[in-house]
């Protein structure tokens, strides 16, 4: 029994005991909320084939999704809410595939930070499902899988081609939709820099190198952004204005906006849980709260503890041309930075929109692009 719950075989079932924990203990009390409705009400009246016209000034390429989810599950809010539970499982099941091809050598490291992402807790739009699944989750789990396949494609050269392509569908899938996730290519680069360092030394042949590997999704990305850039002036985007660049920045005020983001993102976010509940202690949901965390994270990390795949210190030495002692940093600096770099390039969409960004309120949706960016971060700190 005990090699058989130290498997890690049974991590996918570990991923959703964590989901099921995180937001589905109140599940039978949620509904409909928001923009939930008038979608719910589409679906149900006009049919799935209305948001296809419907999305064509707003989101062109979103209307495809809305289209298919809305063919499969009825206006049942139920429903949605049970489907809101299984994508972001399978979001955390993304990144972790993702992670894991890009530093197949950290396994423990890079299952703290797909747990981190899973229970990230900056994002609390999780209760409206209807919107959020289609708008956001559902291409956000194809951005993930393509940066998994790319590393999986230059990781395996004899499937190179096939993982390649596989990489380059997921990304026009996941970057076209929406918006959200427009910054998050150069992640992308910084991930390939990661994955050949042992094959290329030095920094202009790593950098080139990286190049000639990026360029294919770099040409994707760019068509994206000149398609953003064109819809947005044509005067067929009827959604938000784009102010940003209507008006000129100061450095101060460049600062004081991405500084606001690193540190809600990278930092305050991660105690915010905590600080909200001290605000009413005695409340019998506080202490709730409280002890489901005390219970749930000595559970957690005494499985987590006992897998297999906890040998950090017993790496092959050079693994990563840093060399014995050294190892157990070159994930941590690697985590560091690229998170560090991920939750600035999360807030360019929102802040080029000139949409604020705050916390426990429907401005948070903003920080799903952040996500992946503030879960290395914070794993790259506690390594």
């Amino acid at each position: 029994m005990r090699r058989f719950l130290q498997s890690p075989k049974l991590i996918p079932l570990f991923f959703a005991l964590i989901t099921v924990l995180s937001y589905g203990l109140l599940l039978p009390l949620t509904g409909f909320y928001w923009d939930d409705w008038p979608f719910a009400w589409a679906a149900k009246f006009l049919g799935p084939s209305q948001f296809i016209p419907s999305f064509a000034g707003f989101r062109p390429f979103l209307g495809p999704i809305f289209f298919l989810t809305t063919s499969l599950i009825p206006s049942n809010p139920i429903l949605w809410q049970i489907l809101a539970l299984i994508i972001r499982f399978i979001a955390g099941l993304s990144a972790w595939f993702a992670l894991n091809e890009i530093w197949p050598r950290y396994k423990f490291q890079t299952l703290i930070a797909s747990l981190l992402f899973l229970v990230f807790p900056g994002y609390s739009q999780n209760w409206v499902a209807f919107t959020h699944i289609n708008q956001e989750w559902i291409p956000f789990i194809f951005y993930l899988l393509s940066f998994g396949f790319t590393a999986r494609a230059l990781r395996n050269p004899t499937k190179k081609t096939t993982n390649s392509i596989i990489a380059l569908l997921l990304l026009i899938i996941g970057v076209f939709p929406t918006e959200y996730f427009i910054g998050l290519e150069p992640l992308r680069f910084l991930f390939i820099w990661v994955i050949i360092a042992d094959e290329t030394k030095g920094f202009w042949p790593r950098s080139i190198q990286t190049l000639k590997r990026w360029w294919p999704y770099l040409l994707i990305w760019m068509v994206d952004a000149v398609w953003l850039a064109y819809y947005y002036k044509s005067g067929a985007y009827v959604s938000y204005g784009v102010t940003a660049t209507r008006h000129a920045l100061s450095i101060p005020a460049l600062l004081l906006a991405f500084g606001d983001a690193f540190w809600k993102a990278g930092f305050y976010v991660w105690v915010q849980v905590l600080i909200l509940t001290t605000q009413a202690v005695t409340a019998p949901t506080s202490l709730l709260t409280f002890i489901l965390i005390l219970l749930s994270f000595l559970s957690i990390a005494f499985y987590i503890l006992h897998l297999e795949l906890f040998t950090p210190l017993h790496l092959p030495p050079n693994s990563l041309n840093l060399g014995g002692e050294k190892e157990w940093g070159t994930f941590a600096i690697s985590a560091i930075l690229i998170g560090f770099i991920g939750i600035l390039l999360g807030r360019v969409p929102s802040f080029a929109a000139g949409l604020p960004l705050t916390l426990q309120s429907s401005y948070d949706r903003f920080m799903i692009s952040m996500m992946l960016g503030s879960s290395l971060f914070i794993t790259g700190l506690i390594d």
